[in-house]
Order: structure tokens, then C-alpha cells, then sequence
């Protein structure tokens, strides 16, 4: 080599960290044996890497000093994977199809998108309204899009204290509880007409079925009055509404009538087809009583079914 020497100014990590030098003058970091480049301004300038700083890195790792927190792009050789390690334990892993997280996944921020068909959670309770705090204000729920329809929801009402699914029907196998309340007012249940009634017709039993249009008199044969929407539907599975209608058996419910009627009248079955008229009591031939007044030849009024 040649017979000279260049020397620099040099000096310790804690001197350089007050030393600003002149713009391009490089000095020595005799503590950590590497090189400082300045530009006049910048106390300490700016620190280049030093071999032993740098020995570790390879193609395919980026890793600390002592070897335990690294991102390897070739977990194995031609894995064509990535693997994280965090103090020594191994926290992701990513395909070019899949993303493993070996540990707990905080996400922050407003909204989280899976662009995915299928979802598959191990949890037992998916928790909601998660930040919540104080007296509950917000509803929770699920909601389905629906494309150009409408979407359905499945909500917490905090205004009602109730799970509501809307306007919709819920349907199921089996409810289990306790009835506080009915939208409709009878009692009713399927049976075998062989054809579809009309709503608020009396039926008796016989014909080629279970039942028929009722056209006699103070028929003892009287079954009840076609329901129109009953609040309790029993024998549901017998059929439907084309061959199997619905009777009410007690309860409110339109009825088609013939005659002078007044409220409170008993009502029992009459010579034209499907109508009830008023009449004295006869045991076994009572529909119920009348609800409301009607003079005419055939309508619909209000009756209350109490087969007697």
C-alpha cells in the first residue's frame, strides 16, 4: 500500500450526537467503528451501516442482532413463502393463496372488508357493539344484502328492549315460551274439505271429507266458521288452504250471515249454503253470538265462535 495516510476527525457516539460538521465532512464514530457523512446542519449527520452491521442479511431474511426477529421470504427452501418471527416465535405465515396469523389480530380503524364467499369462525360468541360503553344507545345486529332488494335484519332494538326482525316472518320448527300477546283472535285447525272455502264460511262435518259447506238449519253437525288469518294454527302440516282450511273453533272472527240479526244473538247454521242465522238456543247447534247488528240477505259480520 501506499506510504501515506488519510485521517479523518473522529470522535465517541455521545460527541457525535452534538456535532453538526461541515456539509460533505465525513468523521469517525470511534465507539461504534463506522462513519458519519454531514451536511452542516444536522447534528451528528448521518450514520452509515458498518460490515458486521449488515453480515446478517441474506436474499431471502431480514433479521436482528440476535437472530430471534426476522421476516424470512423463503420459510423453507421453495416453500414460496413468507415467515415473521417475533422473539423467537413465529407469528405469520403467507402464501400466495393463504395468510396464517399465529396469535391475537387487532385491526383498527372504521370498517373492515372481506371480499370472501365463505367465513368461518371457531368462536362460540361473536361479540358486538364491542366498544360500547355507558347506558346502551345502539342497536346491534346482522343485516344480509340483497342486491336490488331490500335487506333483512335481524336487530336489537334498544328503543324496545326486543329482538325484531321487522315486518318480516320469522319461521321455525319449534317456539319456546311465553305468549304475551296474538295479532289475530281464534282458535283454529286444519281439516279435510277436499277443495279451498271461502273465509268466514260455516262448515259442518260430513261429505266426501272431514267437512263441507253447511246448508241445513240448526245443523248439530256444525265444526265452526272458516278462519281468515288464525292467531293459533293447529294440525298445520295436514295440508294447506286449497284442500285442508282452516276452522276456527273459538274465537273472533268474520262470519257470513243471512236474516235480521242483533248483537248477542246465537247464531247456528242456516238453509243457505256457508251462512249462519240467529236462532234459540238448540244444544250442539250453536256457532257462537253475534257481534254485531245486520238485516239483509247475505253478509259478513264479526262472531264470536263458542261451539255450545
Amino acid at each position: 500500500m501506499p506510504n501515506y495516510t488519510v485521517q479523518l476527525r473522529r470522535g465517541t457516539a455521545t460527541e457525535h450526537g452534538s456535532f453538526t460538521g461541515a456539509a460533505g465532512e465525513v468523521t469517525v464514530n470511534t465507539t461504534r467503528n463506522s462513519v458519519h457523512i454531514h451536511d452542516g446542519s444536522t447534528a451528528g449527520g448521518t450514520e452509515m451501516a458498518t460490515k458486521s452491521s449488515v453480515d446478517n442479511l441474506s436474499s431471502d431474511k431480514i433479521i436482528d442482532a440476535d437472530s430471534d426477529t426476522f421476516v424470512k421470504v423463503e420459510a423453507s427452501a421453495d416453500a414460496d413463502t413468507i415467515a415473521m418471527n417475533a422473539g423467537g416465535t413465529n407469528i405469520l405465515n403467507a402464501t400466495a393463496t393463504t395468510v396464517t396469523v399465529n396469535g391475537d389480530l387487532t385491526v383498527t380503524g372504521t370498517s373492515t372488508a372481506l371480499q370472501t364467499e365463505t367465513v368461518t369462525i371457531d368462536d362460540n360468541i361473536i361479540v358486538l357493539n364491542n366498544n360500547a360503553t355507558g347506558s346502551a344507545s345502539a342497536d346491534a345486529g346482522i343485516e344480509v344484502e340483497r342486491g336490488d332488494d331490500a335487506n333483512k335484519t335481524l336487530i336489537w332494538s334498544e328503543s324496545t328492549d326486543k329482538w325484531t326482525v321487522g315486518s318480516e316472518t320469522f319461521v321455525a320448527g319449534t317456539f319456546e315460551g311465553v305468549a304475551s300477546s296474538a295479532k289475530y283472535a281464534d282458535l283454529a285447525e286444519r281439516y279435510h274439505s277436499g277443495m279451498a272455502m271461502e273465509a268466514g264460511s260455516v262448515v259442518c262435518f260430513g261429505g266426501e271429507n272431514e267437512i263441507e259447506a253447511c246448508a241445513e238449519e240448526s245443523c248439530h253437525r256444525v265444526a265452526g266458521v272458516v278462519s281468515t288469518a288464525p292467531a293459533y294454527m293447529m294440525n298445520r302440516d295436514a295440508g294447506d288452504d286449497s284442500t285442508h282450511p282452516y276452522v276456527a273453533l273459538a274465537g273472533r272472527v268474520p262470519c257470513k250471515v243471512t236474516g235480521s240479526i242483533k248483537k248477542g244473538d246465537l247464531l247456528m247454521g242456516s238453509a243457505m249454503s256457508g251462512h249462519a242465522m240467529a236462532g234459540e238456543f238448540k244444544g250442539g247447534s250453536m256457532i257462537g253470538k253475534a257481534l254485531e247488528d245486520f238485516d239483509g240477505e247475505s253478509g259478513v259480520i264479526e262472531v264470536l265462535v263458542n261451539l255450545m
